[in-house]
């Protein structure tokens, strides 16, 4: 009897662990905050029971909203690669508890991923669109010009359009800096 380890239940499967351990056995959780990038880059966590206990978290913070609510709401999205609902659960935590140093550094350093992501993603967007060439479509039907932009944007093109007269074709070209070649009329 004295050897016995107290039992802890994991709040994304309800699988019996030991109080201690940082991952659940059953459904792969890491279930601290001590090492973000772990728990961003987990491949191991089983996203179907996550997703369950993410609508689990989201009907308890319905019913009684608290930390714990929020906090391994966080802990799921993080798991998952979700960092953006990730940090709006961790921040709701901290409402809860704005003394806990531990969740307040992983914020921060959540914060700063998402900065460095959209940054990464907003040049990645402009490389892309330097990268594709530009074609500007002109024409006194809306539907032609919608129809003639899908298929050139599915086609790799950078669609700039321009409704019936010269003078918008060459706006649109001239702040666009795209090429206009204007029909003879």
């Amino acid at each position: 009897m004295a050897d016995m380890v107290p039992l802890w239940q994991c709040p994304m499967c309800s699988a019996t662990v030991p109080p201690q351990v940082s991952q659940c056995g059953a459904c792969r959780t890491i279930l601290t905050l001590s090492d973000l990038d772990a728990l961003m880059n987990n491949g191991d966590v089983d996203p179907e029971q996550l997703r369950k206990a993410i609508a689990g978290f989201r009907i308890a913070a319905r019913k009684q909203n608290d930390f714990n609510v929020q906090y391994h709401l966080g802990l799921a999205f993080i798991n998952l690669n979700r960092p953006y609902e990730a940090l709006v659960a961790f921040r709701a935590a901290i409402f809860f508890r704005p003394n806990s140093k531990l969740l307040q550094a992983a914020v921060q350093k959540l914060e700063r991923h998402v900065a460095n992501l959209e940054a990464s993603l907003q040049e990645v967007g402009a490389s892309v669109q330097r990268s594709r060439p530009t074609i500007l479509v002109v024409d006194d039907s809306r539907v032609q010009i919608l129809f003639v932009s899908r298929v050139l944007e599915k086609h790799g093109w950078r669609v700039i359009t321009a409704f019936r007269s010269r003078r918008n074709a060459l706006i649109a070209s001239a702040t666009a800096g795209a090429i206009c070649a204007a029909p003879a009329r």
